[in-house]
């Protein structure tokens, strides 16, 4: 596969649309024109063996999902995607027709959201991987980690560990499990940024953060960056059903995988309860639901509640070793 055939394979799919692209693919770099708004910026790669599997992830599996974790990064901060780059790191044996059907995966997912892919960068590697930037608006005032306040109520737009429980079924199963759960496996393979819920909690939230590395895991970086306590009830985390089925075919534990298994990409926020009813009107327009977890307290540290008592929880989670 030479390099030059491939970049104008993947450039006969881009098509130029939008008026604030200047300059797409073709030149030394794209060229955008802002809105005025401030910049919102992120970037995330996906390798190989290390976050994706060939034996069970499909090509436009791959695309989509390298796009959608970045998509959730702006999610989370309230942010308008608008542009992106796609760097891509491609080892002896990766046909051209793959990358094609996962640019196909990608843009699919980037024409949902009004994304233009602009550009990028095509390499020879060692191990294959995609990484992807992308670009959007910022509202005047971005929804962080750090505004979380003492009374607020903690939630979480969806079921939790899902996307774990994928990931444990496509290793024991492989692709037997998109019949065995599907759910599940879709979680892993084809998780869904929560755009829309963000743009409709915008105004209501006083913290936000996407739960891609465990719930647990996000508890604790939103109690650092506030500064604040975060109080949990078991009874509440909103466990994904299909996990009590995998829970009897495996030694997994279903709860365990809610609180530290990642890659679920819904949203965790605080918000004053005066706002919380207005917020789950909200959410369930959209046909979703917004599930209270638990509250936010003066004083530090994360803690969970569990028949009464109240115990810390750790910050476990996925988290990459070097």
């Amino acid at each position: 596969m030479e390099e030059f055939k491939l970049i104008a394979k993947l450039e006969s799919l881009i098509k130029l649309r939008s008026k604030d692209v200047l300059v797409s693919i073709g030149d030394d770099t794209a060229v955008v024109r802002p809105s005025g708004a401030p910049l919102l910026w992120t970037v995330d790669c996906l390798v190989e063996q290390v976050h994706f599997d060939l034996s069970y992830f499909t090509a436009a599996d791959l695309g989509h999902k390298a796009l959608a974790v970045n998509l959730s990064d702006m999610a989370a901060m309230a942010g308008k995607p608008r542009w992106a780059l796609v760097s891509l790191g491609l080892r002896k044996g990766v046909r051209s027709d793959f990358i094609v059907d996962m640019y196909r995966g990608l843009l699919a997912l980037a024409e949902r959201y009004g994304v233009q892919v602009v550009g990028g960068n095509v390499s020879r590697a060692n191990e294959f991987f995609i990484d992807v930037t992308v670009l959007g608006d910022s509202p005047s005032k971005p929804v962080l980690r750090s505004g979380a306040k003492a009374g607020d109520v903690l939630a979480v737009t969806g079921f939790l560990g899902a996307a774990a429980g994928g990931l444990h079924a496509l290793q024991k199963w492989g692709k037997r499990c998109t019949r065995l759960f599907p759910d599940l496996a879709a979680a892993q393979t084809r998780p869904e940024p929560r755009l829309a819920e963000s743009a409709a909690l915008y105004g209501v939230a006083h913290a936000c953060i996407d739960i891609s590395d465990g719930l647990a895991s996000e508890l604790h970086h939103i109690a650092k960056a506030s500064g604040v306590k975060c109080v949990v009830d078991a009874d509440w985390v909103p466990v994904h059903p299909a996990l009590k089925e995998l829970a009897k075919k495996t030694d997994l534990k279903a709860m365990d995988l809610a609180l530290y298994g990642g890659e679920d990409y819904e949203l965790l926020l605080s918000l004053p309860p005066r706002k919380l009813r207005e917020a789950q009107k909200r959410i369930r327009a959209l046909g979703g639901n917004l599930v209270i977890l638990g509250k936010v307290a003066s004083g530090r540290g994360v803690y969970l509640r569990r028949s009464g008592r109240l115990r810390p929880l750790k910050p476990l989670g996925h988290r990459h070793q070097f």
